[in-house]
């Protein structure tokens, strides 16, 4: 991925390479490196004499000592973000207080428009006079009263930044010049579109606490080790790209940068806080300067599983035929045609005979005299799509929520067997999708499947329904008590059916080492997912894992091929769905959804 350095981030390097610095790898990435550090004319004899040091205003802790007081310091400037929002700049001492508890670095905000703003640029020397101050956390010096530019001064060599770091080693680096010492990995995308931000890890991918280690202790120690693996990559402004219609840094409509891929060069940054989180601001305030490797590159069909019979679940993110109201999907069906184009996209590129659905319009609410609407309109398009019949859909509704599951599959290749079928005690559904089952006659064989849609860790009530904080999140009691009926709706379907073959999959809103899952897997239902080492489902908080399983009885494991994920959509920025930036908008399938749809292949006795 190649992308042209701005104006100002050249002129950014110009002046550090007058100032006798250079751009050199570090760790796979490349960061401005001071050749020197001797002075330039300028730097002293300037304005007021300084009252205080920059060391001495941020002091050791999270609160200036000093916050409140009037001070003049001065320092050299090391990050210009006058434009795009922030509405300042950064200094720093050029020798520091040579202790590693106390940043050498502040923040000065110097509106454009007021009485002592001065333009200033990376490399001025400056004296400003002004009043110390907390801004959500970050330490600053604000009415200014006087800004002085003195000359011109070499940068301070870049300071280290080495991930992991707890909050009170980043923050005695706040305000600072720094490079990372580690090589960076995209963890998160999500708030790329709207904010600029991607979120980087040492170490690779982050992954969800309960995805790889049991809740509670072992899950907490996850927790804190992700915490500190991660700084946020800021693109230099503070607005809402997304609402202000500005175009998000990195992406283009076919090189996006995905979660997984590396910084390969990081332009010279400053290490600032705000929103909540510490972040690499650009020295020279826009984001040109850096590029990424791709190491998760996007592929136009999931990776082959063997088998003569196919199926896949796929979540298809809120698709509703019916707007306003009480409506979860599109806002017009100008953009429920964009989408619907992408699920198209998806679902064809699956090549599968059986589809789970998960997040379909229940139609048996929204339109009561019409209760498949959604569901048959998404299959007329596939047909379309495909220019013949062959897709039909499986007729099983409930009432519990806007959303449910369905089932589509080719009628071409497979016959549905007798009538699709529900859990007999069904009291512990009403806040989540009740699920259906459908039997299917397949190579000679019958086998049934079970799409599911557990509540969500959202909101929760009740006992064992607030979040406890070891990693389940809320309604975890809930999520047991459907897992429980699920087994038991498994032996309902194979009483029915009288065959063994049942294959259950969907949204569990459960990770892998969580309590849901564990009663399914001591019903002796086989975790068909961890059996093929299936990759991650699902993003969320930068934070990597699987939602989406496929659990399967013993008998029907048996003849399990493979099973894949195809990550074309958690590992997207939201830009590129349906609803993102309309200039990164195609009619294919990346960001169809926020899940990632799942293929497995089975052999059949013929």
């Amino acid at each position: 991925m190649i992308i042209q350095k701005s104006r100002r981030t050249l002129a950014l390097l110009s002046a550090l390479a007058g100032a006798g610095l250079v751009l050199g790898p570090v760790c796979g990435g490349a960061v401005a490196m001071p050749l020197g550090l001797a002075s330039m004319p300028g730097a002293a004899g300037c304005g007021s004499e300084p009252t205080t040091t920059i060391p001495q205003v941020q002091g050791e802790g999270d609160v200036s000592p000093m916050e409140g007081k009037t001070v003049t310091v001065r320092g050299v400037v090391v990050g210009d973000l006058q434009e795009g929002g922030y509405n300042g700049f950064f200094i720093q001492d050029a020798k520091g207080d040579g202790k590693a508890s106390t940043s050498d670095g502040v923040f000065v905000y110097d509106p454009a428009g007021s009485a002592t703003h001065v333009n200033v640029a990376v490399g001025d020397v400056v004296v400003v006079e002004g009043v110390v101050n907390e801004y959500k956390g970050l330490t600053r010096i604000s009415s200014v009263k006087a800004n002085t530019v003195c000359g011109k001064q070499e940068l301070p060599a870049a300071t280290v930044l080495d991930l992991p770091a707890t909050p009170a080693q980043l923050e005695a680096l706040e305000g600072m010049y720094v490079r990372p010492s580690d090589a960076l990995t995209v963890t998160d995308v999500y708030n790329l579109n709207r904010f600029g931000e991607v979120v980087l890890s040492e170490g690779g991918v982050l992954k969800n606490p309960t995805e790889v280690a049991q809740p509670g202790k072992a899950a907490q120690v996850v927790m804190k080790e992700n915490r500190q693996r991660r700084i946020i990559l800021d693109d230099g402004r503070s607005g809402n790209l997304a609402k202000d219609k500005q175009q998000p840094p990195y992406l283009t409509v076919k090189d996006p940068v995905r979660v997984g891929d590396q910084v390969s060069v990081l332009q010279p940054s400053v290490l600032s806080y705000g929103f909540d989180a510490y972040r690499l601001e650009p020295a020279d305030g826009t984001w040109e300067g850096t590029t990424f490797a791709s190491k998760s590159p996007r592929t136009s069909a999931p990776a082959p599983v063997t088998g003569n019979l196919k199926v896949a679940d796929a979540n298809v993110l809120n698709y509703f035929v019916t707007f306003g109201g009480k409506s979860r999907g599109a806002g017009s069906p100008e953009e429920q045609k964009r989408q619907e184009a992408k699920i198209i996209a998806e679902l064809r590129a699956l090549n599968a005979d059986v589809i789970a659905l998960q997040e379909v319009e229940n139609s048996a609410v929204t339109t009561p005299s019409d209760p498949y609407k959604a569901v048959r309109t998404l299959t007329e398009a596939l047909n379309k799509a495909e220019g013949a019949q062959v897709w039909g859909f499986v007729e099983a509704h409930e009432a519990s929520d806007l959303i449910t599951t369905a089932i589509i599959y080719r009628r071409d290749r497979v016959e549905p067997v007798g009538a699709a079928m529900k859990p007999v005690e069904n009291s512990v559904w009403d806040n989540a999708r009740e699920p259906i089952a459908q039997a299917f006659s397949a190579k000679g064989e019958v086998f049934s499947l079970i799409v599911n849609h557990f509540k969500s860790k959202g909101s929760g009530q009740g006992k064992g329904n607030v979040d406890s904080g070891d990693g389940q999140g809320n309604s975890n009691a809930d999520r047991v008590a459907q897992a429980k009926s699920l087994v038991a709706f498994v032996n309902e379907v194979k009483a029915k059916t009288k065959d063994a073959d049942v294959l259950s999959v969907g949204d569990y809103n459960a990770y892998t080492k969580e309590q849901p899952l564990d009663v399914l897997r001591k019903a002796g239902l086989v975790d068909v997912g961890a059996k093929f080492a299936a990759q991650d489902t699902y993003v969320f908080n930068g934070e990597s894992g699987s939602l989406d399983h496929a659990f399967a009885t013993p008998e029907f494991a048996a003849k399990v091929q493979g099973m894949k994920v195809w990550d074309i959509n958690a590992q997207e920025s939201y830009a590129y769905q349906y609803n993102g930036v309309p200039a990164l908008y195609a009619p294919d399938a990346f960001r169809a959804s926020d899940h990632n749809p799942m293929i497995l292949g089975v052999q059949t006795g013929r």
